[in-house]
C-alpha cells in the first residue's frame, strides 16, 4: 500500500499523473526535472516528507485535517517505483532515507481509497542527517555499512524531523467512481 496526503480538502483527485512539484512543495536541492507522484508506505512517512517535514506538524494544538489517498502497490509497474534509497543516493531527495519518500514515475495511478483524517497527536523525533557524499565515501573504505551508518549518524551535525507516531480519526470516507 502507498499513501499520498493533501492539505487541499476542496477537491478530490481521481487520477494522479506524474508532475514536477512547484518549488514551495519541494525541499531545497530536490530534483526539479523528473515528473513524479510522491508517495510513502505510511501516513507517518508522508507527513515526514511533506514541505517543512515533520516540523510543520510538531505542535498539534488543534486538530489538523488532511486528505489521505491510498494506492494498491500491485497496480504500479515495478520499474516505475523509485525507492527512498535511490532518491537519497542519486541526491534527488536528500532526506528520503529518513522520510521514506518514494516516487512513482512513468504512469498514472488511481486511488483505491480516499478519506479525510483529523490529526489529534503527532510524535516527532530528530533523526540524524548524513549527506550521501559522506556515506558513499565511508562505504568505499569498509565492508560494514551498518557500522558506518551508526558512526556517521553519531557524528551528524544536522537532523531531519521524522514523525514516528500519530493519533488520528477518520472523519469522512470519500467514494470515487472508477
Amino acid at each position: 500500500m502507498f499513501y499520498h496526503l493533501s492539505m487541499d480538502l476542496s477537491n478530490v483527485t481521481k487520477v494522479f499523473t506524474p508532475r514536477i512539484p512547484n518549488p514551495s512543495q519541494r525541499m531545497e536541492g530536490e530534483n526539479d526535472s523528473i515528473p513524479r507522484i510522491c508517495v510513502a508506505k505510511s501516513i507517518e512517512d508522508c507527513l515526514s516528507a511533506m514541505p517543512n517535514g515533520g516540523y510543520a506538524f510538531e505542535y498539534v494544538d488543534e486538530p489538523k485535517r488532511i486528505r489521505v489517498y491510498e494506492f494498491d502497490e500491485t497496480s504500479i509497474e515495478k520499474e516505475n517505483i523509485i525507492t527512498p534509497t535511490e532518491l537519497y543516493f542519486y541526491e534527488w531527495v536528500l532526506d528520503a532515507w529518513v522520510t521514506g519518500e518514494y516516487w512513482i514515475v512513468g504512469q498514472e495511478i488511481i486511488p483505491t481509497r480516499v478519506y479525510d483524517i483529523e490529526l489529534k497527536k503527532v510524535e516527532v523525533v530528530d533523526a540524524p542527517y548524513v549527506h550521501p557524499d559522506a556515506f558513499k565515501k565511508a562505504l568505499e573504505e569498509t565492508d560494514e555499512p551498518e557500522e558506518i551508518l551508526d558512526e556517521l549518524e553519531d557524528q551528524a551535525n544536522q537532523s531531519v524531523a521524522r514523525i514516528t507516531e500519530i493519533e488520528y480519526q477518520i472523519i469522512r470516507e470519500i467514494f470515487i467512481e472508477q
